[in-house]
């Protein structure tokens, strides 16, 4: 079934001012329709705003607009108007206003072009993101107020700020429809505004709101006494947009305000605000115009001013979240580097503290550094100073010699001590201390590639014993001389 939008806006392939190309309407509300065109001079998108009140006009052939006769001279007193409006905003450029390229009447009414934005509006992304928060809400804030504020500096006052109406171009917002916009009044006109004189014939017949430039929610309820307003009417319509975009909730209407139903605040939990933001928000929404900020710019401050004293829990928070991520990564890389040193230490002491590094005496056992044990009966006593250990080479066996400058072993009172390999009983050797030289061969365990840090250790222990060999023979030259 075909809709009324369908029904009364142009078909696709219509040519506009044979200029413009019309692609599809994207939009129709109850001042016009709003199309995506072709500029075909430019070979460029563009928007083209249609003045179509959707109460009372209605699509004839060839295009006309259709106008019933008793509102014939009020409609085209509107039309002038618009044309006049259009004049105006063609002449205003500004980076987060939606500019005005050119207007022109056709079809028995006006069509305003703008530039083509492509991009979500702020009410679909925040559907979807939720409520913004307080960084990101101040920042598209300050851009919005810079362009409010350049209008109200020309005198023109936007009326229907709403997030509906405000286009997020590459994050950028850009504020549009200037449809229900007050402009100055020229000196060579009348007082009476022709669309106030229009609205009021026809809204009190047709009985309908949708002729009325309000949007329930976002418009100040002076804007419903259809009478000239000041510029506390766009701070309200964007401190309500800052209350939508902070909670991602739509105001209640003034109307039902007025009627005692109460507006919640911005909760200081669930919306991430502080109480001091609130306040500046729930002001700037205040039913009486005298009790809003006087100019949105004097809004922007004190909203600024708020968010600068952050309160403690969140400063908590802020403060914990920081120390956590300082902490984790540095904590474990310094436990480890505790680890290491702490290794490469013990590693040293234990170099400097059994210089020999292939034997250790453990009581009851002698074990060596390839794990080879030498079993005794009982526990044994330390060798003289005239026996050593030696390893006839690496990964073989290990024996037992004494010293030849030795001429005898001192005498023990203990019996002789058989000396058993581990692998069993097989092997046993008696030590004859009369022998200037006895071997004993122990088993050793099969040779295993050596890591890092023993080959380094086998490499200083190599370094030592050639140096102690080296110092051995000077002091043998040095003694034969003497001799």
């Amino acid at each position: 079934m075909a809709t009324a939008e369908s029904i009364n806006a142009l078909k696709s392939g219509t040519v506009l001012h044979e200029r413009y190309t019309v692609k599809e309407a994207i939009s129709q509300g109850g001042f016009g329709i709003i199309y995506v065109c072709v500029d075909n001079k430019l070979k460029a998108p563009c928007c083209i705003k249609e003045l179509f009140l959707s109460s009372i006009c209605k699509r004839g052939k060839n295009n006309k607009v259709l106008i019933p006769r008793e509102y014939g001279s009020d409609f085209k007193g509107l039309v002038k108007k618009f044309n006049s409006d259009n004049s105006k905003l063609s002449t205003i450029t500004h980076p987060n206003i939606c500019n005005a390229l050119d207007f022109f009447e056709a079809n028995n009414t006006s069509y305003l072009v703008m530039e083509y934005i492509q991009g979500d509006t702020l009410q679909d992304y925040v559907r979807v993101h939720g409520g913004l928060g307080v960084e990101l809400g101040h920042l598209l804030l300050k851009a919005l107020v810079h362009a409010v504020d350049f209008l109200h500096q020309k005198d023109i006052i936007h009326k229907d700020i709403k997030p509906e109406n405000i286009l997020l171009r590459d994050g950028t917002p850009i504020l549009i429809d200037f449809g229900s916009a007050q402009f100055p009044i020229s000196t060579n006109t009348h007082l009476v505004d022709p669309l106030k004189t229009y609205l009021i014939g026809v809204g009190d017949t047709l009985g309908s709101d949708k002729l009325r430039a309000v949007s329930p929610g976002y418009s100040a309820h002076e804007l419903y006494a259809l009478d000239r307003v000041e510029a506390s009417a766009d701070v309200y319509s964007l401190g309500a947009t800052t209350y939508y975009m902070l909670s991602g909730r739509t105001p209640i209407e003034t109307s039902l305000r007025l009627n005692g139903v109460e507006m919640p605040k911005l909760d200081i939990e669930t919306d991430h605000v502080t109480s001091k933001v609130a306040n500046v928000v729930d002001k700037s929404m205040s039913l009486k115009g005298r009790d809003r900020y006087r100019t949105v710019r004097e809004f922007e401050t004190a909203f600024t001013s708020a968010m600068q004293e952050a309160p403690i829990k969140r400063w908590l928070i802020t403060l914990n979240t920081w120390i956590l991520r300082q902490l984790t990564w540095h904590l474990v890389i310094r436990l480890a580097s505790v680890g290491i040193m702490s290794y490469f230490i013990f590693m040293i002491w234990q170099t400097v503290t059994n210089p020999n590094g292939n034997i250790m005496y453990v009581r009851g056992q002698i074990v060596g550094q390839d794990s080879t044990q030498i079993n005794a009966q009982e526990p044994i006593e330390p060798l003289p100073p005239n026996f050593r250990v030696e390893r006839v080479e690496a990964g073989g066996p290990t024996r037992i010699k004494q010293d030849i400058q030795s001429e005898t072993r001192p005498k023990s009172n203990r019996p002789n001590t058989n000396l058993t390999s581990s692998g069993g009983n097989a092997g046993n050797r008696k030590i004859d201390n009369t022998t200037p030289s006895v071997p004993v061969s122990i088993p050793a365990t099969p040779k295993r590639k050596e890591g890092f840090i023993s080959q380094a250790r086998s490499w200083w222990y190599k370094k030592k014993e050639q140096i102690n060999q080296a110092q051995a023979k000077k002091d043998a030259k040095v003694q034969t001389k003497k001799k």
